[in-house]
Order: C-alpha cells, then structure tokens, then sequence
C-alpha cells in the first residue's frame, strides 16, 4: 500500500519494497528523511512531492542530509565541535559511498542514494565545504563573491542532486540549475535575515550594508535598521536576475526536469511577495506563502508552463 506524509499522498514511494529493493535503504531511514523535510523545510517538501516518484527518495535524503548540516552551526556553539560535527559528516559521507553507511537514517538513505546515483558525489561535498566556509564569518560575508559561492554550493547543488536524481543531467538542465540555485540561495539569505539577526550574524555582504549606508551593529541589534529595504531591494533584484535567467533555460527542458527545479516556484512566489511588501522583510504578509507557492507549483508542474 502506498505510504502517506502528513495529508498529501505520495504514491509509490517508501513503503513499496521496490523502492526498498532498488534504494536498499530501510523503510525507517527514508521515512525519518521525508519527516524531517516535512517539518523543517516545509517548502521544499511540497516541490519533492511533484518529482517522478522514482526519484522522491534520492531527493529526500539529500535534502535531510543538507538539513542535518544546516543544523550544526545552529545547535552547537562551541567553533571545535561545530567543526568536529561536519568533519563526521564528512567522514559519513564517505563510508556512506563505500556502501557502509553509519548506523544514522539519514546516513543510511544518503548510502543509498549515492548507491544509485554516485555522480551526486561532488556536490554533497560542496555541500560540506560550503557549510565549513559559514563557520568562518562571525557578523557578515565580505562580499557578493561569497555569497554567490555559498547559494550556489548549497541550494544549487541540491537542485544539481535533484536533476541526477530524475535523469535530467543535459548541460542546458545544469545551467539552469546554477541560475535558480543562485536565485533560491539568495531568497534563503533574505528569508533567513530576521533568524540569522536573533542569532547574532547575517548573510548580507559588507559590501552591500555599507553601499547602503547599513550599519552592521544596528542590523544585528534592531528589528529593522534604515535603509535595511533598500538593501533587501538590491539583493532581491539580483534574485530575480538569476531567476529570470534560470526561467529561460527552464521552459525548455522536459517535465522530469522542470520538476526537480521546481525550486524556483518559491523564489519567484516570495520574491513577488516581498516586492509587494516593499522589501520590508519584516513584513508579516511574508510568513505564510504556502497557498500561493502550492499554486504556483500546481500551475508550472501539472498544467504546463505558465
């Protein structure tokens, strides 16, 4: 019987013994995936259930594995075990590939997908080095170079993970994987603001705060500093530039792959979202975009690009 997550159905997925035969990972191991992308990142969630269901269970161990190192920075204060944390990972990530994973369930469906999957290999790894260069920065990022590096190493290389995962690995589905990567990347850095500001650090560059007149101990220590919309405004048009860009590309590939960039439903839903809002991301309008982003992502995956 086909399994359920919450309220949306899945079909074929974790519970069917193909899955289980093809992926060789436990029923545990992939459902502890699905359930941890359903509640720590409930939007990427809703874009996973519109893949082939062939590929839901690779996407949804990469996904957990992305959030399992997202988590070490925030869980863990002190700078050695935050290193010794994504060390281990990164020692994980490799018994995982030699087939023994450690007795982990994220770990043992990452096996399994890279089982199945093995070019996903490097950008699990930049993953973990993207993830390493964060621990780095105590306030901010000098400037737009790494924060471009940093989006595209983490949000775009699920979305590269995701395209392997439905077949989709042509040079054009790849370009277009770095711009929407590079867009939700940046949507994430806006998104995250309000969170990264209660935690002491942002993503913004220095670069852009000074170009705004942004001071960095106002950022960190206000709810809204002047000038911070003028800045959201820059690096949300920038957004939209890598969108566009990727939106391009996207009209011309096949369905499978438009639904492994799906992602890019999001960043255009919040991304219009904030321009309404003024690029105040302080704006209560912005917490909840889930009934427009399921629109959007019905309209571009079920009745063909809009």
């Amino acid at each position: 019987m086909a399994a359920r997550v919450g309220k949306v159905r899945l079909g074929a997925r974790v519970g069917h013994m193909g899955f289980l035969r093809t992926y060789a990972a436990s029923a545990r191991s992939l459902e502890h995936c699905v359930d941890q992308t359903r509640d720590l990142d409930r939007e990427r969630y809703l874009c996973n259930l519109f893949l082939p269901p062939t590929a839901r269970p690779v996407v949804f161990a990469v996904h957990a594995f992305n959030l399992e190192l997202a988590r070490v920075r925030e869980t863990v204060s002190e700078p050695t075990i935050r290193r010794m944390r994504l060390q281990w990972w990164r020692d994980t990530l490799e018994s995982a590939a030699r087939g023994r994973p450690a007795a982990n369930p994220t770990a043992e469906a990452v096996a399994a997908a890279l089982s199945a999957h093995p070019v996903m290999r490097p950008w699990l790894d930049r993953m973990i080095e993207m993830r390493e260069l964060e621990l780095e920065i105590e306030l901010q990022p000098a400037d737009m170079v790494w924060v471009d590096a940093y989006a595209v190493g983490t949000a775009g290389s699920l979305l590269h993970c995701a395209l392997e995962a439905v077949g989709a690995d042509s040079d054009a589905a790849h370009d277009a994987a770095a711009h929407v990567g590079r867009a939700h990347g940046l949507v994430t850095a806006l998104r995250g603001l309000p969170h990264h500001q209660a935690q002491g650090y942002t993503h913004l560059p220095r670069t852009l705060t000074e170009a705004h007149d942004v001071k960095l101990r106002d950022l960190l220590s206000s709810r809204q500093p002047a000038n911070l919309d003028s800045a959201v405004a820059e690096l949300a048009s920038s957004a939209r530039r890598s969108l566009a860009e990727g939106d391009a590309i996207l009209r011309t590939l096949p369905p499978a792959a438009r639904a492994a960039l799906a992602p890019a439903a999001v960043c255009g839903t919040y991304l219009a979202a904030l321009a309404r809002a003024g690029h105040d991301i302080f704006d209560p309008r912005l917490r909840n975009l889930r009934l427009r982003l399921l629109g959007s992502l019905v309209a571009r995956n079920l009745l063909g690009w809009r």
